[in-house]
């Protein structure tokens, strides 16, 4: 008869410090490549966005046509915009960042300071769809660990994503106010 484990890997429990500290080095790993997706394609669709933003903002006719053409790709759900992007960059890190960049003109064009953060808080949740083509940073511990019903797994890298995203929308926030500081005597 073997003895009941004593630790919480054994156990499976969803709150383990054994897998924080076993795993370290593949949790940064995962933890990096959704910050490196989310910054090459907020880059991307900024370059992108502003051409047409800038003749939106400055005449009203240019704004309706730029604007539903960018709201249109925004309906596009991401399983489905990865799927239709798979046969022209096929399972590949371009196949991710095309399909963020995809997403980014509407945020982008329709107000670009906020927008930024918009587009980068998304793109961070968006990164983890990628994991479908191998390709999601901590998305990819999500998905292996709902396969393997590994619970710390799932709560660690679902947990990490959470905190990157509100770490990235209170470091853009950030950025705003210092660069925009007539914004915030206004409201004082």
């Amino acid at each position: 008869m073997t003895a009941p484990p004593d630790d919480c890997l054994a156990r499976n429990e969803w709150i383990c410090g054994a897998y924080l500290t076993s795993r370290r080095r593949i949790l940064v790993d995962a933890g990096v490549q959704p910050l490196q997706l989310t910054a090459v394609s907020v880059l991307i669709g900024l370059a992108l966005a502003l051409p047409p933003a800038v003749p939106a903002r400055r005449r009203g006719r240019a704004a309706g046509p730029v604007l539903e053409v960018t709201a249109i790709l925004y309906t596009v759900p991401s399983l489905a915009m990865f799927s239709l992007l798979l046969p022209v960059y096929g399972l590949s890190v371009s196949l991710v960042v095309a399909g963020l960049v995809l997403y980014s003109p509407t945020l982008l064009v329709r107000n670009i300071l906020a927008g930024l953060r918009i587009t980068t808080v998304s793109a961070v949740s968006l990164v983890t769809v990628g994991a479908i083509v191998g390709f999601g940073g901590l998305g990819n511990l999500v998905y292996a660990g709902m396969n393997t019903y590994l619970k710390a797994q799932v709560l660690t890298a679902s947990v990490l994503c959470v905190l990157i995203a509100i770490a990235a929308d209170v470091l853009l926030l950030a950025v705003r106010r210092l660069i925009t500081p007539w914004t915030r005597a206004a409201r004082e």
